[in-house]
């Protein structure tokens, strides 16, 4: 996305044993196992939040979608669950929407709350593994805080429970139609808050 900043503040760094690994393009995710019918989650493990997705080919149009701008992001709550969402737009017609709640151990949401790093992860991956787009995003103060606040209020792991629900009763649509969002101006440059 044009514009965009990262912050790579001190509590950005892996508060985890895990081993630090190189993700390429083409090659297999060094430590990641495709799930057997695949989908996507979010993990805090790196420091900072990390959609890994897993879908099976063809993958031309999230690719393009993945590769091109992001146009939208918005939050999605209830009472069990937080669900960030983002929307990518490449070349082709239609967006993608990406969405996965926050699923994660204590320790790593609160780390992530802690710090002061505004990065937005994206690795999709293939039914074999093999990393397909890499994506890097800055996400905006207000979008941050409102993330970072609406996470501070449940106790994790969160569990999935709420997320599927919502998922069964909204569907996607229904899940972006009842997030808060935010709408990326490209004359502004900027996103701007929807509601």
């Amino acid at each position: 996305m044009a514009g965009s900043m990262f912050f790579l503040g001190r509590g950005s760094t892996p508060q985890t044993d895990m081993e630090v690994h190189r993700v390429e393009v083409g090659k297999p995710h060094p430590y990641l196992t495709p799930p057997p019918n695949g989908g996507q989650a979010l993990s805090f493990a790196t420091g900072f939040p990390t959609f890994n997705i897993f879908l099976t080919p063809p993958l031309q149009a999230e690719i393009s979608s993945l590769s091109g701008t992001c146009v939208a992001c918005g939050i999605y709550t209830d009472a069990t669950t937080v669900v960030p969402v983002f929307v990518f737009q490449g070349k082709s017609p239609g967006a993608w929407a990406i969405h996965a709640p926050i699923d994660d151990a204590p320790g790593m949401v609160q780390d992530w709350i802690a710090s002061d790093t505004n990065i937005v992860n994206f690795q999709l991956m293939d039914r074999r593994g093999i990393v397909q787009v890499l994506r890097h995003i800055g996400l905006p103060p207000d979008v941050l805080e409102a993330l970072k606040g609406a996470a501070s209020k449940l106790r994790h792991p969160a569990g999935i429970d709420g997320y599927v629900r919502a998922l069964e009763t909204l569907g996607e649509d229904g899940l972006w139609k009842w997030s808060k969002r935010w709408i990326w101006d490209p004359k502004r440059k900027e996103f701007q808050a929807q509601r």
